[in-house]
């Protein structure tokens, strides 16, 4: 039995912001396999009963009215939220509290939890798409992992659809720099693996490989990819930098008329033509090949520069950031390749295996990083072949 913990309190002004990963999940797990933890507003909002749906590259159905009545919710109470709603300035200070360090009010909920699950079934792992420290405390406790989901930087319908999961964090205080050395490791003593060359994972990932191949110069010395203000990646993630400072960073030593600056789709605020050129790209592939270098906070937009074979500097906290130029400049060239192999192959999953039971007690039993990679690149590879 798995148990998922979607954040609460939190919406930014649009609902319950993981409603569709509830969804999601009561539909792939069942009822059986599957409890509920979230505030009561993610258990009122209306479905559609058993309807087909497609979100963020995720296709499932909705969960009938005889399986949502079948899977335990467990509502936590407005009240330990509180104090986190007196002592916050905003939304999205009370957001970065709970992305970035305890809550007690909200530990000893879930301990509380924990206790009454152990007691009957203990729980496989717990499932949560945000880092929360006060849930990972509440976790430990009690012996029950958790495994952190999110979206993965390859979306259709450009790329094959992949996701994050990790056992550590997720956009942040992730495993991604340690998984990355260790299969590094574990394939100096495997005689048959041969890295994979970028050419050859963009014919993997890539639904138009010929996209990356430089067919002119590049017009701009930098470019600087913005993130949506008030995404967990900026609210808690960032190092400390804003928007603002990531273009002055692409913008050293060169003019403000050398760096394109792309907002992200789903940002808020316009950056104006005195800090660089406002990017009109159709799309990041087009944005990345404009560009000599890109910097990035923590964006997806990192992985596909670096399928890109471009230059990317990573100053927020994020599973690329050891591949950032600044911390591969002293890596050889073989090793830098096979921490992009496990990077693009082994630290991300393919988007089929979201919510997937067997795959998830799979991870459970700690395969070696070279089985998760071998593992997902057949998977990767069946995709492309369309078998």
């Amino acid at each position: 039995m798995f148990v998922t913990f979607l954040m609460p309190y939190i919406d930014r002004g649009q609902g319950p912001i993981f409603h569709w990963v509830m969804t999601a999940q009561m539909a792939k797990f069942g009822p059986a396999e599957l409890t509920v933890i979230a505030d009561d507003r993610y258990f009122a909002l209306p479905l559609d009963w058993g309807k087909e749906r497609f979100a963020f590259g995720v296709h499932y159905r909705h969960p009938t009215s005889t399986e949502w009545n079948a899977t335990r919710k467990i509502a936590l109470s407005r009240q330990i939220f509180d104090e986190l709603e007196r002592d916050s300035r905003s939304m999205l200070d009370a957001y970065r509290t709970l992305l970035s360090r305890d809550y007690p009010p909200l530990r000893k909920a879930l301990c509380e939890i924990f206790s009454s699950l152990v007691s009957r079934e203990r729980p496989e792992a717990v499932l949560s798409w945000c880092n929360v420290p006060s849930l990972e405390l509440a976790a430990a406790e009690y012996g029950i992992p958790v495994i952190h989901n999110e979206l993965g930087p390859f979306r259709e319908p450009h790329y094959q659809g992949t996701i994050y999961f990790d056992f550590d964090g997720v956009n942040g205080r992730t495993s991604a720099a340690r998984d990355m050395a260790a299969f590094r490791d574990e394939v100096r003593i495997q005689p048959e693996f041969s890295a994979l060359d970028l050419t050859a994972l963009a014919q993997i990932f890539l639904n138009d490989p010929a996209r990356i191949r430089p067919h002119s110069a590049p017009e701009f010395k930098a470019g600087a990819a913005l993130q949506v203000e008030d995404d967990s990646n900026m609210i808690a993630f960032n190092n400390g930098l804003t928007n603002f400072e990531l273009i002055f960073a692409a913008r050293k030593g060169i003019r403000p008329e050398d760096v394109l600056v792309r907002p992200h789709p789903h940002g808020y605020l316009a950056y104006g033509p005195k800090l660089g050129v406002p990017d009109n790209s159709s799309d990041s592939l087009h944005f990345i090949s404009r560009c000599e270098k890109i910097f990035c906070t923590n964006s997806s937009v990192i992985f596909e520069a670096l399928l890109a074979g471009k230059p990317v500097f990573v100053l927020g906290d994020s599973p690329a950031a050891a591949l950032s130029s600044d911390r591969t400049s002293g890596m050889s060239r073989e090793d830098l390749l096979i921490f992009l192999n496990y990077a693009f192959a082994g630290y991300l999953a393919p988007i089929s295996v979201l919510f997937d039971a067997a795959y998830y007690r799979w991870r459970l039993t700690y395969p070696s990083h070279y089985d998760i990679y071998r593992t997902h690149l057949e998977l990767f590879r069946k995709t492309r072949s369309g078998a």
